[in-house]
């Protein structure tokens, strides 16, 4: 998966050039860091060379054992004697309990995100869920797929819990970096770009039905409607694991 087109990057900052000035240098080069990791620059148990990084970013060392620290904080990099820093490996295990973590808080969730939607949120989330739900599979963008991930994040802040939504970043961010190394083994896709269509298009029903139970809140259908989407994210990544693709 060399080919990469679309790419992540935090979604508060898509256009992180035009925004550089507001973040201090070891905040750049976490994000630019965590970019590489979640594009699948840099795989699930591939060594982390901060010395490499160092002269790529043209930045001291400084920043870039402040940015690699974090990520450790947060669970996307590991140090192991064998290998030193590397990428954070997770086994089946890990990655069922990420998902029953998550699963068990989608009650919770449905019930904040009702109390706190009101007419200006609805009709915000709806221009964005607009601007890429009626993509054909011919008229897909490299941004549509980012897109989506907006309306997600939006969806889950709503919640105003940051405990809550650092939990859902936090584990989005692990489940992805092991699916990118599992999908890596395959064949199923030819590139990242491959990959996030994929993933794009697999969802839209459940984005919809979503924007519909939050147009007409609904706290039970909006924590069953989370809860399926992370039931079946779930099915097809432990499906990685046996060696089957995500179909």
């Amino acid at each position: 998966m060399t080919n990469i087109i679309d790419k992540y990057d935090d979604l508060e900052i898509l256009n992180i050039i035009s925004e550089a000035r507001n973040f201090t240098l070891s905040e750049l080069v976490f994000r630019k860091i965590r970019s590489m990791i979640l594009n699948g620059e840099i795989l699930s148990g591939e060594k982390i060379h901060e010395n490499n990084i160092s002269d790529e970013l043209n930045v001291s060392r400084g920043p870039v054992r402040e940015a690699t620290r974090r990520l450790s904080q947060i669970g996307l990099l590991e140090y192991t004697a064998q290998k030193g820093l590397k990428v954070k490996e997770f086994n089946i295990n890990e990655i069922e309990e990420l998902y029953e973590i998550s699963m068990s808080l989608c009650k919770l969730s449905g019930k904040l995100i009702c109390k706190n939607i009101n007419t200006k949120i609805i009709n915000e989330l709806e221009i964005l869920f607009n601007s890429f739900n009626q993509i054909s599979k011919n008229n897909y963008k490299n941004n549509h797929y980012l897109l989506s991930l907006k309306f997600s994040e939006n969806i889950w802040k709503l919640t105003k819990n940051n405990e809550l939504y650092d939990i859902y970043s936090h584990h989005w961010q692990k489940r992805r970096i092991c699916r990118l190394f599992l999908i890596s083994k395959s064949n199923q896709f030819k590139n990242m770009y491959e990959f996030n269509k994929s993933l794009f298009y697999s969802s839209i029903k459940n984005r919809s039905l979503l924007m519909d139970a939050i147009k007409n809140p609904d706290q039970n259908l909006i924590s069953e409607i989370l809860e399926k989407q992370l039931h079946n994210s779930k099915i097809k990544t432990l499906n990685l694991f046996k060696g089957g693709n995500m179909e």
